[in-house]
């Protein structure tokens, strides 16, 4: 057990100064410390950190994704914005709620482009970003290609695990987790 569990401790560990690492690009030292003390004390992230579910490389990545993102808005650099792909879909392998994050992220590095009244060159800003999410599409695709041709899709979109809950289910237990 402590073999599997090892990764997600060392992502847990790694995710402490991933988090300094973006909250000091975007809001200096002080704010960057404050951040990493509450990821370290936080007791969740703690729980995660010990078991080998994957969502703490998922945390990881996603924190990395913001603070490479900062980066990528201003970059005309391809190979950056394709392994910004590549990191992406290593979080959709790792766990298919990645959408969520991923979401977020794509979202705003898209608007950081098309409001920056700034910014050079916005078209050819936009085209990097599609390509980089055309390359977390083809590569996803082929790291789930084994599950897809063994056991279907269903088997990572239709999980036995995951169900809906009703509204006053999902409000009863999401208030005391805040």
């Amino acid at each position: 057990p402590w073999a599997l569990r090892l990764p997600a401790f060392g992502a847990g560990v790694a995710l402490i100064a991933a988090t300094y690492l973006a909250a000091r690009r975007f809001y200096g030292r002080h704010a960057a410390i404050l951040a990493a003390s509450f990821v370290a004390s936080s007791s969740i992230l703690i729980e995660y950190s010990t078991n080998a579910r994957g969502y703490m490389l998922l945390c990881l990545i996603f924190i990395s994704l913001v603070a490479f993102g900062g980066a990528l808005v201003h970059s005309g650099k391809r190979a950056e914005w394709l392994l910004f792909g590549v990191i992406s879909a290593i979080g959709f392998h790792t766990v298919p709620i990645m959408l969520y994050g991923y979401g977020v992220v794509v979202t705003w590095l898209a608007l950081s482009i098309t409001c920056d009244p700034k910014h050079r060159s916005k078209k050819r800003a936009l085209a990097l970003l599609v390509l980089s999410c055309g390359a977390t599409l083809l590569v996803t695709v082929v790291l789930y290609a084994p599950v897809f041709l063994n056991t279907g899709f269903d088997s990572v979109i239709r999980n036995r695990f995951v169900a809906p809950v009703a509204r006053a289910e999902f409000f009863a237990r999401f208030f005391p987790t805040l």
